[in-house]
């Protein structure tokens, strides 16, 4: 896809990638407690852990907010 006219091509997250990180953002702010609990690199810590499970994830947020995104 070229961006803007732009000679450069840029690319977009897909679909499937769009909706994981917002999962991900949604399971990271339920863990915020736990979070706070692990001292300095618990933010980073679930964050990762929250992304990780939202892109492995079937059949559930994920794939709904996808569908929702697709259309």
């Amino acid at each position: 896809m070229k961006c803007s006219g732009s000679p450069t091509t840029c690319t977009a997250p897909s679909a499937r990638d769009a909706a994981a990180e917002f999962a991900g953002v949604l399971v990271a702010s339920a863990f915020a407690p736990l979070a706070k609990s692990m001292g300095f690199f618990g933010d980073a810590v679930i964050a990762a852990a929250a992304r990780s499970v939202a892109r492995a994830e079937r059949g559930g947020l994920t794939d709904a907010l996808e569908r929702t995104i697709e259309r």
